[in-house]
């Protein structure tokens, strides 16, 4: 790794994965350990959330694709892509089975033994099937698959960015050493601590803006009656949404510099206009239908981003294509190999 390209990508998905599944299952799936993607899940969530940004346009198109089981034994039987949700479910079958046999911790945090620990969660009590439902619904929708890949996504985010603005990287590297000397960060940095950083929240926060990690519309449907947006009477079943990628780029909100990467902007704007900049920022959506796991995602991209950059300095691989990334679900990072180094204080 030091001082050689890091495929910051793909071990970021690893990082996010494993982290997902101690939260769910109490222990790591392994991506980590192997350093690779075990059972092409990775490589299976990516592909889901390509499927789902162009279904998600045209939903009528899925009862004739995923949506059929016909077109299901048609994948299985002539290619060789891996069902990353069956591998999640099979995961979490085994999971039950370790903790029935003793054989896992009695007391990892995980969800799997908050339910098992809760004889009253339901009555009558919860059968084997629905406690697996459970557990894998929380790994499947919660962590392993939205949870980790946004995550994973943002952190490469942060790092390219950083990369590519080394006076930023400088601020922040001054602010952990600062908030060190002054006996307010800890190590392993705490996520209370982390969240009071400024300049690294602004570091966050820039970056999400630039790439948001829901960068295509989440619509909603306009209910019977229709609705009244904008001055603009819109009938029931109408698709409605918004574009963080677009929202982020509006001049009257983020200035005349919004194309930039200026963490700076979130500190020293004036009252007004950070009011009118935390209005139009959408990176965790808005309202009743915002990100439920904003708080575990913050503390995951805080404390690491201090852990990484408190050690190392990032900067892009020389002579390689700069750095980009495509919309999709999720942004689709290319040419994100970073080199790694020693910091030296």
């Amino acid at each position: 790794m030091h001082g050689q390209p890091f495929d910051t990508k793909a071990w970021a998905q690893y990082w996010a994965t494993d982290i997902g599944s101690v939260i769910s299952l109490g222990k790591p799936i392994g991506f980590m350990d192997q350093g690779r993607d075990i059972k092409g899940i990775v490589k299976g969530l990516s592909l889901g959330f390509k499927y789902g940004a162009i279904i998600g346009q045209v939903p009528g198109w899925h009862y004739w694709l995923i949506g059929s089981e016909r077109f299901l034994q048609f994948l299985h039987d002539y290619t060789n892509l891996e069902d990353p949700i069956w591998e999640l479910l099979k995961m979490s079958s085994k999971a039950l089975e370790d903790w029935d046999a003793k054989s896992a911790d009695p007391d990892d945090g995980s969800l799997l033994h908050w339910v098992q620990s809760q004889p009253d969660l339901a009555s009558p009590p919860l059968t084997r099937m629905e406690k697996i439902n459970i557990v894998f619904n929380d790994i499947n929708a919660a962590n392993s698959v939205a949870g980790s890949s946004t995550c994973s996504s943002v952190l490469t985010t942060v790092l390219c960015f950083l990369s590519l603005h080394p006076s930023v990287q400088r601020k922040l590297n001054r602010e952990i050493v600062d908030w060190e000397a002054a006996g307010r960060l800890s190590s392993p940095s705490t996520y209370n601590e982390t969240m009071k950083m400024p300049y690294l929240q602004a570091v966050l926060k820039e970056s999400m803006r630039l790439c948001p990690v829901n960068p295509i519309p989440l619509d909603r449907v306009v209910p019977p009656g229709g609705a009244v947006l904008c001055d603009k009477f819109l009938p029931e079943g109408t698709r409605v949404g918004v574009s963080a990628a677009a929202l982020h780029h509006l001049s009257s909100l983020f200035g005349a510099d919004h194309a930039d990467f200026r963490p700076e902007r979130w500190l020293e704007a004036d009252v007004e206009t950070l009011k009118r900049m935390q209005r139009g920022y959408f990176a965790f959506g808005k309202g009743k239908r915002g990100c439920a796991g904003k708080a575990t995602a913050m503390m995951q991209m805080s404390k690491t981003t201090v852990e990484i950059m408190r050690r190392f300095e990032v900067a892009p691989v020389p002579g390689a294509p700069k750095w980009r990334f495509k919309a999709w679900w999720l942004p689709e990072h290319e040419n994100a190999d970073l080199v790694f180094r020693d910091l030296k204080y």
